[in-house]
């Protein structure tokens, strides 16, 4: 097994039971080719078929707690500043969890295009949530394809229930717990992939 493979593989293994559903996903797709990148970023299961430098999974090194300490936007739920403190974000096909960019942490802040970084959490609940109808409320943390031409967005609730809900306000799912969301989304980003990725990626 290569260096880089056997770097991932034990950051893998590090993560919580909690992310079991990560971790698995994760394990599941080393044989495709792995690479840690200068920021420390786990790049799992290589799609040079996308673009030269495009993986199916982007586990991010963790946010620093300062970070989440001195998010200006709305309070980060609990589970969401644990989960940011594993994984400063995650892309998993065409799902992303949005996290706390480095660059944007620096003076004066900036989104910094030269690496590759986790969607802008603060953009999510300051912009990005406008698409949703829903409560002024809710946390905006995430979204994945929904249709060919639609997303749902992820969303913390008041009492801090996670749901998924369309750009019209309808609520497609609900989990009381990150673990349960994650094993849920992650299967479900997974499958919608199945269509736009060569059959022989699957062997």
């Amino acid at each position: 097994m290569n260096l880089a493979k056997e770097m991932v593989k034990e950051r893998l293994f590090l993560l919580p039971n909690d992310w079991a559903a990560l971790k698995e996903l994760g394990l599941k797709y080393l044989s495709r080719c792995c690479a840690v990148d200068t920021n420390d970023t786990l790049l799992i299961g290589h799609r040079p078929w996308i673009a030269p430098e495009n993986y199916a999974i982007s586990v991010f090194t963790p946010a620093k707690k300062v970070w989440v300490s001195k998010f200006k936007g709305r309070k980060i739920p609990k589970a969401y500043q644990d989960f940011l403190l594993i994984s400063n974000g995650l892309f998993a096909f065409d799902l992303s969890l949005y996290g706390l960019p480095p660059s944007m942490q620096e003076t004066p802040p900036r989104l910094g295009r030269s690496k590759l970084q986790c969607h802008d959490l603060l953009s999510a609940n300051e912009n990005w949530i406008r698409e949703f109808e829903v409560s002024e409320t809710s946390f905006h943390f995430g979204g994945r394809a929904y249709t060919e031409d639609e997303n749902i967005g992820y969303f913390f609730s008041e009492e801090s229930v996670i749901q998924a809900i369309r750009y019209n306000g309808k609520k497609v799912a609900e989990w009381i717990t990150m673990s349960d969301f994650l094993a849920d989304e992650l299967s479900a980003a997974e499958q919608s992939a199945v269509s736009e990725t060569p059959t022989e990626w699957w062997e």
